[in-house]
């Protein structure tokens, strides 16, 4: 869900409809717009296929963040 939500923040800031990112990385538009919407889940293959037609390194979507101790 986390890895998702920074998707859309990503598409958003660039402006890049997600309907066309649907499409070039094969992916159900209908299953990426819920993902995108909190309402379900993308794979790890579907997540590679997303950041290639992005051109970005997937570990910008699934940084880390350490808990306060």
């Amino acid at each position: 869900m986390i890895v998702e939500g920074r998707i859309r923040e990503y598409l958003d800031k660039k402006f890049i409809i997600q309907a066309r990112v649907a499409d070039a990385a094969q992916v159900e538009s209908s299953k990426f717009s819920r993902a995108m919407t909190g309402k379900g889940d993308l794979d790890l293959d579907e997540l590679e296929r997303i950041c290639n037609v992005l051109e970005v390194d997937p570990r910008e979507f699934i940084k880390v963040e350490k808990k306060p101790e």
